[in-house]
């Protein structure tokens, strides 16, 4: 069976070299590129598409690996054939990384701590069609997808909601939305019913809480 053809995104030479050593000891594994920046990659790989792309986080100059992700699914986007699949493979655990990346287009996210084993597996199963994460990546997505929270709060909910956590009081919001105090007060009203909350400190909370989640 021919090899599963793998590129590799990383800027820290080390991991770069590490990862490229697991994959070689792979027999069903080769890696075939390898980058330290965005922009050479996207280059590279926009005309020599792989099966599957490893991709960190934080890439220099300044150019996440979500940006690389979106470049280069954008490009194969009018080719049916090309099949690639990304994964990202990150120190990084934040809530916001996580969800920009499967955002972004990435099938799977795994943290630079996993073992080797646990790298490879998740290479192949997301070869497989599956969405490879580490277990607390996993425990954040579920935990979010459960939470029966709504934030898809309107432009302007979002900005009387903000202006709410800045202990602004009502009439000096509607003042400074050009606005009158009842539409103000209509606004919070679908907000707290949005985010189930019962009172202003509670809605302020939820919503702060959960909105750094980029599905809205």
């Amino acid at each position: 069976m021919k090899p599963l053809e793998i590129a590799i995104i990383e800027d820290e030479p080390n991991y770069q070299a590490h990862l490229k050593q697991i994959i070689s000891d792979a027999p069903d594994l080769v890696c075939r590129r390898s980058y330290s920046n965005a922009k050479s990659a996207i280059k590279g790989l926009k005309n020599n598409p792989m099966d599957i792309v490893i991709v960190d986080i934080n890439l220099p100059p300044g150019k996440p690996g979500t940006y690389c992700i979106q470049k280069l699914r954008k490009a194969y986007k009018s080719n049916p054939r090309i099949k690639t699949k990304f994964i990202v493979l990150t120190f990084k655990d934040e809530d916001e990384e996580v969800f920009n990346a499967l955002k972004s287009g990435a099938m799977g996210y795994m943290l630079k701590s996993s073992s080797p084993s646990e790298i490879l597996e998740a290479i192949r199963s997301i070869n497989r069609g599956e969405a490879p994460m580490s277990p607390a990546i996993s425990r954040k997505v579920v935990s979010f997808f459960h939470s029966p929270i709504d934030i898809s709060l309107s432009d302007r909910e979002q900005e009387i909601i903000g202006l709410l956590a800045d202990a602004v009081p009502l009439k000096n919001i509607a003042d400074n939305l050009f606005i009158t105090i009842e539409t103000v007060k209509s606004h919070c009203s679908n907000i707290y019913k949005k985010l189930h909350a019962v009172n202003k400190v509670d809605a302020i909370n939820k919503y702060f809480g959960r909105i750094r989640f980029p599905f809205r």
